[in-house]
């Protein structure tokens, strides 16, 4: 009979009976001799039943948990193998976790009935009653099993860094633990429980086609810890990029289990293993690997005794390694064991890896208990034509948090960093880390964040050149191995790395079928004779030692190429690939090298190939992989070069189309602010380029210096030349306006305390009569406002307002910045940090009157009115109108934006520009005309109509005429209807139908019908548009604003739907649907909540 020993404190022997008789009525015998077990030392009887094998009952309550002898006899029975702790917690407030015991503790104090009855069937599972005749086989097989799991610990919680290109040779040397370096990774759910066949394949599909895409994610509701979807689902396939963690993923989950079983206190400080399901899981990780091609898969206890003989190395006998094998399955039978697969793509042969697929499947289908997870690389799981489909939910590896990186950081740091020097080493990486948006998206799996962490530990700082660092990172990764087997020679691979990626970036991919790889690197070999190196082994050769000892190529997919479906290989990042091929360049080992052929010639015809013109070359995608590229090549190019490449970046070629121009010299300004060893006249000359470039119409802001740029030696120069420009052709804001403030909004501190610093230097160089000096302060305030950081300081508003009274850009650039930090109406609806008093507008009034403005800086000021009964009270209408004549197109358009917000009555001082010479002057006034609530607008309008054909034209009259109700509209309107031959969704069409006109009406809702979703939601729009209500507009537009595009009629309209657009217009969410009902019987709407609709 199993003996139970049931531990209580001195003087609650009551409660060990309480304990104790359910205990023997289901075949225990159970001893708690209260007095024996307490004191310094154990009883003779105590340590007798622990000396067998007994399992031990722990009656927790304050008084035990206090006193020492409670952890004395916990520990007494952690040196038995075998002997298991079980906890009751007979009190709320006693406190058990400081005691390493086995598995959940149960909780007597809430339901004594339910703890009693856990209690029994672990000890079931653990000690069955039936098997007591046989002791000694069950203490073997307890035997067994604590030896396996102290070797599958030291197999999964142990990193060998020897494996690692690591040249601190302590470091090298160590054994860290696993648990010490472990971030918490995260996945997404691709393929749920229960997909169909057919979906499983087209995800699979799409999963390959999206990669470099799928891990990132920052959705917290779209990101969950593994365990959470182990607990829901309990069969998890895990899929994931080389270097995203999957395996280490799997041997944190064994180690956190392991730990757990061993009652490890250090099991309780594993990162994330709070998100793990609460089991008493002994992991068993299968490699797939080590699964023997030669010997075909065999069944489960094949493969399960073949992975213990691989990892135990002859530490258990064969009659062992067959009955442990045993054990595990039973385990695995009764949901005890939790199956880790580990690496399916790893197993060469497709048909094998598709066959090993079908096994899971029915390893699942035999022990339904089981909770089963597999890792795989995306390609190898996609290639095999069949998917885990039985039972199985998809997840993907999600790329690094910024905060996870923070995490690696001070993890690293604790264990290869010495103490004095830690601290500051952590918080280097980290800045390093985010430095850049290009560093942060390169850091984004564990792989390639190590491979930081180990260049800042090879030279002490991560390169403040970009050239410098992916130099070391390349480095690092051609030493980078998974075993120890020989390093890859660096002189054999990076000669032909440069080459296959100058390859590569020529034809404008990022991937390359296996048979082009293999016959780039024959093409080096032949153009390159006396790179001896490179013949080492064979081009196929090559490729196999590359994805097998280095991190730098990787088979990625497969393609399908003469009816079969071959390999396709990428770099590990594309930023590799770029480096590599800018070094090809400087190296001169690329495809059709001439000799004593200069670089820059070399250059100078790849940086005319950057044009995103399509009419210009053939291939956009080879045009835009040469930006960084060429970027790369000046960085690491010889200092007698640096002049020559530039300029040859800079300065067109002779025949090259004109579209190039503005591009060659966006680049090379992004050269500039990687600071290369330049000379001053050559910087100059492409400053000046750049913006003499951006005088073109084809220039767009997103072209603007970048951070970098701004925060380089260079950047200074070039705001102040760009701001020269404007002030000698103040027309040129909206070419210039743009690309001076997105640059000085890179220097916009992120702190609150270093805002304020900041705008209070900026408004005191407001002050200062250089123009320069206060324009640029100007811009950079107006940006902080748009952006929504900045905060008001003395003097701030008065200078900007002072500065309304200088020159044309002086005006233009403070009236922005006003507008941008006020309360006032705009279409970005943002809260402005400033609320103009009374005094402060009439200081504005008096200005848009009497001052020599802009267009622009009229509109600007404008904004600052939140409604039109402040504006009309200063009866601004006849002065700001009167801006409309010289203005640029775009001002105007801005104007007439103001004009119609706040003086919609006043339309007599537009009238007369309805006649004006300048055929964009009268356009403009007739859509402004358009804008306004007035009869006189509305006789204008009806006058010009008969004779207006431009469409723009025509519909805008139209939609104001339907607005306004004017029946004198209908018969103009079926004229023009009748010579153009207009049909829905013309807005002449839903006017006409506004109108009362029946055929029109007819035909408008006969659009609302339509098949296509599209058709109908243009259909919508054009009645929409001449609802005189703006709150109406806003309901039945698509984006919750009053523009096109309209709603799809025959969406339904959800309560979800009802609350945002009840948050849009600023209306009860009730009177929202009221509105949407009566709306749903005019446009045939449907709507969720209503059940003849559902």
């Amino acid at each position: 009979m199993v003996q139970v020993l049931v531990a209580h404190a001195q003087g609650e022997e009551d409660l060990a009976e309480k304990v104790g008789a359910p205990l023997a009525l289901a075949g225990y015998e159970v001893l708690h001799y209260g007095t024996l077990l307490v004191g310094e030392s154990l009883s003779d009887k105590a340590s007798q039943a622990i000396a067998q094998g007994s399992p031990l009952v722990l009656c927790g309550t304050v008084r035990a948990a206090g006193t020492p002898w409670a952890r004395r006899l916990v520990n007494a029975a952690r040196h038995h193998p075998g002997v298991r702790i079980f906890a009751l917690q007979m009190e709320q407030d006693a406190d058990l976790e400081t005691l390493t015991l086995d598995g959940k503790v149960a909780l007597y104090w809430q339901d004594p009935a339910r703890a009693i009855a856990a209690l029994v069937d672990a000890l079931s599972a653990y000690y069955p009653v039936d098997g007591s005749d046989e002791p000694t086989g069950g203490r073997a097989s307890d035997d067994l099993e604590s030896r396996y799991r102290d070797l599958a610990l030291s197999t999964c919680d142990i990193v060998h860094l020897a494996y690692l290109p690591i040249e601190d040779r302590e470091l090298a040397t160590k054994e860290l633990l696993l648990r010490s370096l472990y971030v918490s990774l995260r996945v997404g759910v691709q393929i749920a429980l229960g997909s169909a066949a057919h979906e499983l394949d087209k995800t699979l599909q799409d999963m390959e086609g999206q990669r470099g895409g799928i891990g990132n994610t920052t959705d917290s509701e779209s990101r969950f810890s593994i365990g959470r979807r182990l607990e829901q689902s309990k069969r998890l396939v895990v899929l994931g990029d080389p270097g995203a963690g999957k395996s280490t993923m799997l041997r944190w989950i064994a180690t956190a289990y392991l730990l757990r079983l061993k009652a490890d206190p250090d099991w309780r400080e594993l990162p994330d293993v709070d998100t793990l399901p609460d089991a008493d899981w002994l992991p068993l990780l299968i490699r797939c690997r080590e699964i023997d091609e030669g010997q075909g898969l065999g069944s489960l206890e094949d493969i399960v005794r073949r992975q213990l003989r691989h990892d135990a190395q002859s530490r258990f006998s064969e009659a062992e390694t067959t009955s442990l094998a045993e054990v595990l399955l039973d385990a695995l039978q009764d949901g005890r064991v939790l199956l880790l697969i580990d690496g399916l793509d790893e197993i060469a042969d497709p048909g094998l890896r598709a066959r090993f697929c079908s096994q899971i499947e029915q390893i699942h289908v035999a022990h339904p208990q089981a909770s089963i997870v597999v890792t795989s690389r995306i390609v190898g799981y996609k290639e095999m034509g069949l998917a885990i489909g039985r039972g199985f939910e998809h997840v993907t590896v999600l790329d690094l948090t910024p905060e996870d990186k923070d995490d690696f950081a001070q993890r690293w740091c604790e264990v290869a960093e010495p103490l004095a020097g830690r601290e500051e080493a952590r918080r280097q990486l980290v800045s390093d880390i985010h430095s850049s948006d290009r560093i942060e998206r390169l850091t984004g799996n564990p792989m390639l964040l190590t491979t930081m962490a180990l260049v800042k530990k090879k030279v002490g700082k991560l390169p403040s050149h970009r050239a410098d660092l992916y130099r070391e990172a390349v480095d690092v990764l051609l030493s980078w191995r998974s075993s120890a087997s020989e390093r890859i020679d660096r002189y054999e691979a990076l000669p032909q790395l440069q080459y296959l990626a100058y390859s590569m970036c020529d034809a404008g991919v990022q991937q390359m079928r296996e048979d082009q790889v293999l016959d780039t690197l024959e093409r080096m070999r032949e153009e390159f004779p006396v790179v001896r190196a490179a013949h080492n082994h064979s081009p196929l050769e090559f490729l196999r030692l590359l994805e097998s000892r280095t991190g730098i190529l990787v088979e990625s997919g497969h393609a399908r190429h003469h009816g079969e479906l071959v390999p396709v290989y990428e770099f590990r990042h594309l930023t590799f690939q770029e480096y590599l091929a800018g070094l090809a360049l400087v190296t001169g080992r690329f495809p059709g090298k001439e000799r004593g052929r200069p670089l820059a010639d070399q250059v100078a015809v790849l940086a005319a190939r950057t044009s995103p013109d399509p009419h210009s070359f053939s291939n956009p995608a080879a045009a835009e992989s040469w930006h960084e590229a060429l970027r790369l090549c000046v960085m690491s190019c010889n200092d007698d070069d640096v002049d020559s490449v530039l300029l040859a970046i800079a300065l067109p070629l002779g025949d090259e189309p004109e579209e190039t121009g503005a591009v060659r010299a966006t680049l090379a300004v992004a050269c500039l602010s990687d600071e290369p060893n330049v000379s001053e006249g050559a910087a100059l000359q492409i400053i000046d380029r750049f913006v003499e470039a951006s005088d073109d119409d084809r220039y767009s802001n997103r072209d603007s210096p970048s951070a970098e740029m701004l925060a380089s030696i260079w950047g200074p120069v070039l705001i102040r030349r760009l701001i020269a420009a404007w002030l000698e052709k103040p027309s040129d804001f909206w070419r210039l306006g743009g690309v001076i403030s997105s640059a000085l909004g890179h220097g916009i501190p992120k702190s609150s305390h270093e805002v304020e610093v900041w705008v209070g230097q900026q408004t005191r160089r407001l002050a200062e009569p250089d123009a320069c000096t206060s324009i640029e302060a100007a811009l950079a305030l107006m940006e902080a406002g748009f952006q929504g950081t900045i905060v008001l300081v003395p003097d701030l508003i008065p200078r900007l307002t002072a500065m309304l009274s200088l020159g044309l850009c002086e005006s233009t650039s403070a009236a922005w910045a006003l507008c941008w930090l006020s309360k006032g109406t705009s279409v970005y609806a943002q809260q402005r940090t400033w609320e103009p008093t009374t005094q402060q507008l009439h200081e504005l009034t008096r200005i848009i009157k009497t001052g020599e403005l802009s267009a622009e800086a009229v509109a600007y000021l404008l904004l600052c009115f939140d409604d039109s009964s402040k504006a009309a009270h200063h009866a601004m209408g006849p002065s700001v109108i009167k801006h409309f004549e010289a203005s640029t197109s775009k001002g105007r358009e801005l104007l007439s934006q103001e004009y119609a917000r706040l003086f919609p009555q006043e339309s007599a001082p537009v009238i007369p520009f309805i006649r004006h010479r300048d055929p964009e002057v009268r356009r403009a006034a007739v859509l402004l005309l358009s804008a306004l609530e007035t009869s006189q607008a509305a006789d204008t309008l009806l006058d010009i109509l008969p004779d207006t054909k431009e469409p723009e034209l025509y519909e805008s009259i139209a939609r104001s005429l339907g607005r306004f109700g004017d029946s004198r509209a209908v018969k103009p309107l079926l004229n023009l209807k009748k010579e153009l031959t207009l049909e829905p969704p013309s807005v002449v069409i839903a006017a006409l139908s506004a109108l009362g006109d029946q055929r029109s009406a007819r035909a408008a809702t006969q659009a609302l019908r339509s098949v296509d979703s599209e058709e109908r939601a243009r259909a919508l729009w054009s009645l929409a548009s001449v609802e005189r209500d703006k709150v109406t507009r806003v309901l039945l537009s698509r984006d919750r604003y009053d523009n096109r595009p309209g709603r799809d009629p025959q969406q339904k309209i959800t309560e979800k739907d009802l609350a945002a657009y009840s948050k849009a217009v600023q209306l009860p969410l009730e009177e929202v649907r009221t509105r949407y009902e009566d709306l749903a019987t005019r446009y045939s709407l449907k709507l969720a909540w209503i059940p003849t609709q559902r």
